[in-house]
């Protein structure tokens, strides 16, 4: 028993010691913060997945990529801890917009939604901060930043799982928005009359994109990831620059007047078999007043 002890303390000894050295404030696996990646961040690790420690913000802690933090992780930290590698430096986060120019409402599960404080008093470039108060800010409320005409550019941190509806309705200078890893869903016309939007990428987190969230929108391309199921009415609507979309075979339902008058619209790239294709269900006037347009499916084409 005390041979056993004294290896233990010999090898932690012995790794503290590789990591005691200058490493980096921000990388993967520095779970506990000190700008190091040694022992103490597994037992941080390990803490967390038995339940007896909590840690705000899981990004730099799936340390194997599986999407989850569990055992695997603490097993996988130690493994590169013990190795002595160079640790994976993370991207630099920008600098969140001060507190100041939102309001924060407290969640039943102990998580912040934020919105605009005055729409005419924000910076034209915003950046949602992950945290408030020490709790993470998850969701961006109903009418966040309606109107917010002057707001050009936001970036939404991967801690948000929801935007809810009208939350940019009427942005009409809103050229940019990052959609993280994370969200879930988009409310209904969250993005409606964002006219200066032309291009965004929405994440393989998403499985719902709610009623009218991009209609009247300046989108000229979108592309659909796979974990979505089900398109809204009017989810695209009056896009006219709209020229191609793709659309994945996971999705079982596209809604009513879902495209509807994207004028422009010319290739819509499925994928999945013409049978499946034939097989979604799709509302009324869903491809209404769009011109003609092509179908390109795994085997074969589909002209409307």
């Amino acid at each position: 028993m005390k041979k056993t002890v004294s290896l233990l303390l010999v090898i932690s000894v012995f790794i503290s010691l590789i990591f005691t050295s200058g490493l980096f404030a921000a990388f993967k696996g520095d779970v506990n913060g000190d700008g190091e990646v040694n022992n103490k961040d597994v037992v941080t690790m390990f803490r967390y997945v038995s339940g007896s420690e909590k840690l705000d913000d899981e990004s730099a802690y799936d340390f194997n990529g599986d999407g989850s933090v569990d055992n695997k992780d603490v097993v996988a930290l130690f493994r590169f801890v013990s190795s002595g590698a160079e640790p994976e430096e993370l991207e630099p986060e920008p600098e969140p917009t001060p507190d100041g120019y939102f309001e924060f409402t407290l969640l039943d599960d102990g998580t912040y939604e934020i919105a605009a404080k005055d729409i005419n008093n924000l910076p034209k470039d915003i950046v949602i901060p992950r945290k408030h108060g020490g709790k993470a800010v998850t969701s961006i409320g109903a009418g966040a930043f309606r109107d917010c005409s002057g707001l050009t550019s936001v970036t939404i941190p991967d801690s948000v799982t929801s935007i809810g509806y009208e939350a940019f309705y009427g942005c009409s200078s809103l050229t940019s928005v990052t959609i993280p890893d994370g969200v879930t869903s988009i409310g209904y016309q969250a993005f409606y009359e964002c006219t200066g939007l032309t291009n965004v990428t929405i994440p393989d987190s998403v499985t719902s994109i709610g009623d009218n969230a991009f209609s009247y929108c300046g989108l000229t391309s979108v592309t659909i990831p796979d974990s979505v199921t089900s398109i809204g009415e009017y989810a695209f609507s009056y896009c006219s620059s709209l020229t191609s979309v793709t659309i994945p075979d996971s999705v079982t339902s596209i809604g009513y007047a879902a495209f509807s008058d994207c004028s422009g619209l010319k290739d819509i790239t499925y994928k999945g078999t013409k049978i499946q294709w034939d097989s979604i269900s799709k509302g009324d006037y869903w491809n209404s007043w769009t011109g003609n347009y092509t179908v390109h499916c795994t085997d074969g084409n589909i002209v409307k």
